[in-house]
């Protein structure tokens, strides 16, 4: 039980530390069918992949540079 009341209280203050803030990325987009997140050029660093009707784009982290995948 102690250790239960222990892992509850790390993961009560662990939760408490993350934040999160909204960022848009790009205005003119159109609908996108799929957003996914993937380390495509192996930096260590996620960025983000969507799919709209016309294109497969990749947004590359941190900066938000855009990269056309598939046209």
């Amino acid at each position: 039980m102690r250790v239960l009341v222990l892992l509850l209280t790390v993961a009560g203050s662990v939760h408490a530390a993350v934040s999160f803030r909204a960022q848009e990325i790009r205005r003119d987009f159109g609908v996108v069918y799929a957003v996914l997140t993937a380390d495509i050029n192996y930096d260590g660093k996620t960025g983000i992949v969507a799919i709209n009707p016309a294109q497969v784009v990749w947004f590359e982290n941190p900066a938000g540079t855009n990269h056309v995948i598939l046209d």
